[in-house]
């Protein structure tokens, strides 16, 4: 797949007018933050929502905790044609085991959660 560079260099701009707090927790990036990063790398707060969209869909998918920098290095290498780089380097086996993981710890949580819904009723 060929990217063209102007996009890299818009990424490279969005990330960068974020502060280090928003690079590892982009949860806080609220509208007057979305606002602010638009305006720092001259783009679009529609850029920015873009780029926010496409941290939660690698996040989604990898199950990743690891910030803009490492979620931004996956969508580069996508970009590119290839795996996100944490998955280059696994087995399927070894990324299937961790995939089951992860979804029962989230099967777990939910169980929980429920759990202490049930007791707070009370």
């Amino acid at each position: 797949m060929d990217v063209p560079e102007g996009e890299f260099k818009r990424m490279e701009a969005l990330i960068s007018s974020m502060t280090l707090d928003e690079r590892s927790r982009p949860e806080i990036i609220d509208n007057s933050r979305r606002f602010r990063i638009a305006r720092g790398s001259g783009c679009s707060v529609a850029e920015v929502n873009a780029l926010l969209k496409q941290y939660n869909e690698m996040k989604r998918l990898f199950g990743g905790k690891g910030g803009f920098g490492a979620a931004m290095k996956g969508v580069m290498a996508m970009l590119q044609g290839g795996k996100a780089p944490a998955a280059q380097d696994m087995s399927d086996d070894r990324l299937r085991r961790m995939r089951e993981n992860r979804d029962r710890k989230r099967e777990e949580r939910k169980k929980r959660k429920k759990q202490q819904k049930k007791h707070r009723r009370r």
